[in-house]
């Protein structure tokens, strides 16, 4: 955004800007003549950066953008303004230390505004810059049209003047009405025509082609051969075990079989405590029985 003089200009902003300035003065003045120490200059410098970046801000058009960052400083100088009034308000004596608390009282008002006006949402910073004037209101256009002169009725049309009958006297018009039939000649006797002879034909019927189908009887089908039942064979599924200890079975069960530590066996069934294994003696011959769960595991 451009710099713009007339955003400070505004009632707002002139009145929040020209108390920050003014407490700023006074503040600097009473420090100055009560001679504050290090710690109060330090306030009143970083007081005079903010109210400069507010102003700059508010000139440029970027408070909206920077609106937190903004509410953080002056905060943290409000908070230093607070500080600068407690120390100034209970040292009584000095003119220097009660123009510093004038002044810190002035600062604490915009500052106090600042935050408020800031820390409320962005809507609420929208008027900064343009006066906080209400948005302008456009009334809908009303377009009126006048009406134009009436136009003047279509002539009707003149029907042509009727031309005056003349007045015949009554023993006039029945003169004249026996003269017209005594003059006329005598009708024709009416002799009726024959009424015409009428021979009536009835209208060929129409020839409907009615298409013929030839039928095919359907083929016999082949008897779908009946399923065959086959026997379905589960071949049980086989797992590797290995002996943890020595085991020599029982002479009274003649199930159970005896292994060595670390032989592998076939386990076919292992549900219970007792499996079902096998495997390959030294002869070849495949020995089968009971060995106990717990002295094998599967591999």
């Amino acid at each position: 955004m451009a710099f713009d003089l007339k955003r400070l200009t505004k009632l707002p902003v002139l009145i929040s800007a020209g108390l920050a300035v003014l407490g700023w003065v006074l503040a600097l003045l009473g420090a100055l003549v009560a001679g504050a120490g290090s710690l109060v200059g330090f306030y009143i410098f970083y007081l005079l950066l903010v109210i400069l970046g507010v102003i700059g801000l508010i000139a440029y058009d970027n408070v909206k953008e920077n609106r937190v960052a903004i509410v953080a400083f002056v905060a943290i100088g409000f908070n230093f303004i607070v500080s600068l009034c407690s120390v100034a308000t209970y040292a009584n004596g000095y003119f220097g230390l009660g123009c510093l608390s004038a002044g810190g009282i002035f600062l604490s008002i915009p500052f106090l505004y600042w935050i408020v006006l800031l820390g409320s949402g962005e809507s609420a910073f929208d008027g900064v810059g343009t006066g906080f004037s209400l948005p302008s209101i456009q009334l809908p256009k009303v377009t009126i049209t006048m009406p134009t002169k009436a136009a003047a009725p279509a002539p009707q049309p003149q029907q042509p003047p009727v031309a005056p009958q003349a007045y015949a006297a009554p023993q006039q018009q029945v003169y004249a009405a026996s003269q017209a039939y005594t003059a006329a000649p005598p009708p024709q006797p009416y002799t009726a025509a024959p009424p015409p002879q009428q021979t009536f034909q009835p209208a060929p019927s129409p020839q409907v082609a009615v298409p013929t189908q030839n039928y095919t009887a359907p083929e016999k089908s082949s008897p779908v051969p009946a399923p065959v039942a086959r026997d379905i064979v589960v071949v049980p599924e086989i797992y590797k075990a290995q002996a943890l200890y020595n085991y020599t079975a029982n002479p009274s069960d003649p199930n159970e079989l005896s292994f060595n530590k670390g032989q592998v066996l076939d386990i076919v069934d292992k549900e219970g405590k007792w499996w079902k294994a096998r495997y390959v003696d030294a002869s070849g011959a495949v020995v089968t029985g009971v060995v106990p769960s717990n002295y094998v595991t599967l591999i």
